[in-house]
């Protein structure tokens, strides 16, 4: 019981810590150097009890997963993707300006939301159950916050999930039936300025949109949380690149398209 009670209190003591990074608008503490048993069990430990803190006065918009491509995890050493919470309040819809000083370093997600029409508050079976349970499928853009350039560059994977995997905004666009687009033929791109910024098209074969929507949901009921409905559960980036000033065109297929700005 004591040493249960000391693991509690040396968790609080992290998220404390994140969340003053947070409020002072600082990089995430590097938890997992200060800590030598630091692993992603304990990473998501944080990352709950910090998300907790920032939902005292908001609400969850969804779920968000990253690494979820092969290739991204072996780039920072994973073997299997990582999971965050999307906050209500960084939902942004239409065509959205966005203020780039409010940001350390802002990285731009293209990626597929699964909207959820039903409360889900145990492991789904397989992908039959979570489509029966998904009421739309929309087109996203993840406006992410990775703290400052050199953070990024030397980017520790467990400090970031206990940060929250960046979370920050995101943009949903119009929703769509899940039966009136094939995900696994939708070609998305972006333009800044009319100058092409992102390109992909079944790049990693692996990546299964639908098998990843059910991954994160069965993570996210693992962490203690509950899926409502409206909820969007965003399943991975189909590109990543900076987020300068201009204006965006995201194109995605028979999803439809996304507009904004960033000043």
């Amino acid at each position: 019981m004591l040493k249960k009670a000391a693991r509690a209190a040396q968790i609080d003591e992290m998220a404390d810590l994140v969340m003053r990074a947070h409020k002072a608008k600082q990089p995430c503490p590097r938890l997992s150097e200060q800590n030598p048993r630091f692993d992603l069990r304990t990473a998501y430990q944080v990352q709950k009890a910090y998300v907790e803190r920032r939902l005292a006065d908001g609400q969850i918009g969804g779920f968000k997963a990253g690494l979820t491509s092969k290739a991204a995890q072996q780039h920072y050493g994973f073997h299997e993707p990582v999971a965050g919470v999307l906050y209500a309040s960084g939902r942004l819809e239409g065509s959205p300006i966005i203020d780039h000083s409010q940001f350390g370093y802002l990285i731009l997600d293209q990626e597929i939301g699964f909207e959820l029409g039903v409360r889900i508050t145990e492991p789904l079976k397989d992908v039959k159950a979570l489509k029966a349970s998904v009421r739309s499928i929309r087109p996203m853009f993840e406006v992410a916050d990775a703290g400052s350039a050199e953070d990024f560059e030397v980017v520790r994977m467990l400090d970031v999930v206990a940060e929250n995997c960046g979370s920050a905004q995101y943009i949903a666009g119009a929703p769509k039936a899940p039966g009136e687009v094939d995900l696994s033929r939708v070609l998305v791109t972006t333009t800044r300025d009319g100058e092409q910024v992102n390109w992909w098209e079944g790049k990693y074969p692996d990546v299964d949109q639908w098998a990843g929507a059910l991954w994160l949901a069965n993570v996210t009921i693992s962490h203690g949380w509950e899926i409502e409905p409206g909820h969007i559960l965003m399943t991975g980036a189909l590109g990543t690149f900076l987020g300068v000033s201009g204006k965006y065109r995201g194109e995605f297929g028979g999803l439809g398209m996304i507009e904004f700005e960033i000043r």
